[in-house]
């Protein structure tokens, strides 16, 4: 295995097959196939980019490039409708848009998220599945 390296800015940096690694069979949570239509919203430079985009590279997928800047609950309903299945977004991001609209999720087949924390308060209500 490769060890991650800190450069002088203190990034770390990590090999190539540290990221491809993510997406063999069982190692990711989440489900990436050649269906799988996600919108990739995270700026290159952005840790985030690596399973927003190469998630869907690597299992044959499709990255969907939206003019929209900023993921709203419109823009959710909107990008569903055009197709999309997945959705990759920040823990706070999830929590603002669920006490917003819970309901713009509901055609989703995943939603998943990550870099910080999910609030406490529940993600689905009672009797939810």
């Amino acid at each position: 295995m490769e060890p991650l390296l800190l450069s002088e800015n203190g990034a770390v940096l990590s090999p190539h097959q540290a990221g491809t690694r993510l997406f063999e069979s069982g190692t990711f949570h989440g489900t990436f196939r050649p269906s799988t239509a996600m919108p990739q919203w995270a700026p290159l430079p952005w840790n985030r980019l690596t399973p927003e985009l190469w998630s869907l590279l690597l299992t044959g997928g499709t990255s969907v490039f939206r003019d929209e800047s900023m993921l709203t609950s419109d823009s959710l309903r909107r990008m569903i409708a055009d197709g999309d299945d997945s959705v990759w977004m920040t823990g706070s991001h999830f929590g603002m848009l669920v006490d917003e609209d819970l309901e713009a999720f509901v055609e989703l087949r995943q939603v998943l998220t990550g870099g910080e924390r999910l609030s406490d308060h529940p993600t689905y209500p009672e009797g939810r599945e």
